[in-house]
């Protein structure tokens, strides 16, 4: 969602029910929120949009993970014969 100015986040995302919140680096002036419950961010979307601080909200329905690569070194072990 997008803040009026001025607005604090903290207290936004305490009014909006989240579980917690992220101001992306990027945009500044933009909050994502994060909720307790899967589809709880379309349950109160409408909720979040008369809040006075919003000026903007949409639903985030998912969001992209950094992939995380494992290396796995193979190991072999030979069995011995008698």
């Amino acid at each position: 969602m997008r803040l009026a100015a001025g607005a604090d986040a903290k207290k936004v995302a305490a009014e909006a029910g989240a579980r917690s919140f992220e101001i992306p680096e990027y945009a500044p002036t933009f909050v994502i929120l994060k909720s307790a419950e899967p589809g709880d961010s379309l349950s109160k979307l409408d909720a979040v949009r008369t809040l006075d601080s919003v000026t903007s909200a949409k639903p985030l329905l998912s969001q992209q993970k950094n992939k995380r690569f494992i290396h796995l070194r193979a190991s072999t072990t030979r069995a011995s014969n008698p």
